[in-house]
């Protein structure tokens, strides 16, 4: 097996140095742990040690088995941080486009952001419900690149300064409160070592997922509201139980408020002057939970019938109305609207998510520019009460979408005839006169 994976890697790397030659002067590696996926931002210096101009980076991204890429993007520093054009060669390999071709012999200054899933694992698998959880996370010990690299530092960010146990080479890494950073000075070239780092640490949080994430924005322009409803399935990634939940201990414990691994509240922040407020489980309303109005912004806490340990699940429905002024603006003559991806407590993946966007009766010119890689969308035409053309519905589809605190943006645009408001006027009137008349010819003397 291991002769096969060299022999693979030989040729990737044989077809990369074919087209292009690149060195790695610096590389600074950070991987944050502190959240429920891993961020890994690779700040690179390379050069162009080619005959001719430059204009494209292959970059391999090391993952583990079940880990998967779910966000990517590069900045370039000679260029105000400017995002690079990334496209997808397989699950572990992107080619970054260079607006402005290196010339041999020069260096470009090259940011790598990755958002990693399922990466790290609780070790052990199962605890009591009043254990701390340890998590385990393995990468590789060098820069997972196809090009030599001179000098490397792999700095670890963790949750807390409780670190069970780490990888050690000859040098032990630096370890100052919360982090851990490995330092190579002697050159690396690809396929020279296979050497792993793994890191065991304490994070006694939850890790909350979204299975299931659908949500509806309906636009009213005669009532000028915002109607938002969302519906989430949240699953706890954490270390499942051992032993049979105790309902006693964990009230008794819950007194003092202690760190667990369960979910026992949802903290969902929406707009200051929302109304119409709903939120709904499968049983019926959540009438533990509480709503309080703040100067900026209204704060809804949740709290789950039950608390979400590892491996349990809870759906919730949340639904509220907005104002238009608040979001919507006019430009040239077009309705423009700026809205949040999500509503949603804290960042969370989204393993697969729906939205859907219905615009009112008479909008023409519709654009909707999702700030996130769609997989499939669909226009279709939904009627309701005294709808005469019927109205647009924008549907889009993704999966391994990471949003959260603050989300991205949705911008919405759309040219509006008024003329259908009047009709909806005329079409009342008829059938009030209409029913007059029947009424009339019935009853009249």
């Amino acid at each position: 097996m291991w002769f096969l994976k060299a022999f693979l890697w030989t040729l990737i790397v044989g077809f990369v140095f074919a087209e292009q030659v690149w060195k790695n002067s610096n590389a600074i590696r950070s991987i944050d742990l502190r959240s429920t996926f891993i961020r890994e931002t690779n700040s690179l210096i390379i050069v162009n040690e080619g005959n001719e101009p430059e204009s494209v980076y292959r970059y391999h991204q090391h993952l583990n088995e079940n880990e998967k890429v779910a966000e990517i993007q590069a900045v370039i520093k000679e260029l105000s941080k400017k995002k690079a054009l990334i496209t997808k060669v397989d699950d572990e390999s992107f080619d970054i486009f260079l607006e402005t071709p290196v010339q041999p012999g020069q260096s470009l200054t090259i940011t790598v952001q990755a958002s990693l899933i399922h990466g790290f694992r609780p070790l052990p698998a199962a605890i009591d419900q009043d254990d701390a959880q340890y998590l385990v996370y393995k990468t590789s010990r060098f820069l997972d690149s196809v090009y030599p690299t001179e000098q490397q530092r792999t700095r670890f960010i963790l949750p807390s300064s409780e670190i069970e146990s780490f990888t050690t080479f000859e040098e032990s890494p630096a370890r100052k409160g919360n982090t851990l950073v490995y330092e190579t000075r002697s050159l690396v070239v690809p396929g020279d070592s296979e050497e792993e780092i793994q890191v065991r640490f304490e994070h006694t949080n939850p890790l909350p997922n979204a299975l299931d994430f659908k949500m509806q924005v309906e636009l009213h322009e005669y009532r000028q509201k915002i109607d938002v409803s969302e519906r989430i399935i949240v699953e706890n990634r954490s270390a499942k139980l051992k032993n049979p939940f105790d309902r006693a201990r964990w009230y008794m414990k819950n007194f003092y408020n202690p760190v667990s691994t369960a979910i026992n509240r949802f903290l969902i922040t929406l707009p200051k002057d929302v109304s119409d407020v709903s939120y709904t489980d499968e049983v019926g309303n959540i009438t533990t939970s509480h709503m309080r109005t703040e100067p900026k912004q209204t704060v809804l806490e949740l709290l789950p019938r039950y608390p979400v340990f590892g491996g349990w699940n809870y759906l919730y429905n949340l639904a509220w109305s907005m104002p238009y002024s608040t979001f919507a603006k006019q430009e040239d003559e077009q309705t423009v609207i700026r809205l949040p991806l999500t509503w949603v407590p804290g960042e969370l993946l989204f393993e697969k998510a729906v939205w859907s966007y219905v615009f009112p009766e008479g909008a023409t010119n519709v654009s909707v520019k999702m700030p996130v890689t769609v997989d499939s969308t669909r226009v279709e035409t939904v009627h309701k009460f005294l709808d005469t053309k019927g109205r647009q519905v924008y549907t889009f589809e993704s999966t391994n979408v990471i949003d959260g605190s603050p989300s991205q943006f949705v911008e919405i645009s759309y040219n509006f005839d008024s003329s259908i408001m009047y009709m909806r006027v005329a079409i009342i009137t008829v059938l009030v006169l209409v029913l007059a008349t029947a009424i009339y010819l019935i009853w009249a003397p």
